[in-house]
């Protein structure tokens, strides 16, 4: 892995820093659940599918739209 190749970690805290106080801390607390260690590891470019089925079976609503929207930052 190249040290130009991102991780997850580095999105994630993107997505993290916007929106108003209470939208950040929503994310924040979502965020750092242990589920996502695993995620925030990876490379972006090295992600597989089963890692995001992984993380959308434990997770709820709030999750599937947050990974959505990481997905969509990340392209």
């Amino acid at each position: 892995m190249s040290q130009n190749e991102k991780k997850w970690d580095a999105l994630i805290n993107l997505f993290s820093s916007d929106g108003c106080e209470s939208t950040k801390q929503l994310k924040h607390n979502e965020l750092k659940m242990p589920r996502r260690d695993r995620l925030k590891h990876l490379p972006i470019t090295e992600t597989s599918g089963s890692d995001f089925i992984n993380l959308l079976t434990n997770g709820g609503t709030q999750t599937k739209q947050y990974l959505g929207c990481m997905h969509k930052l990340a392209i």
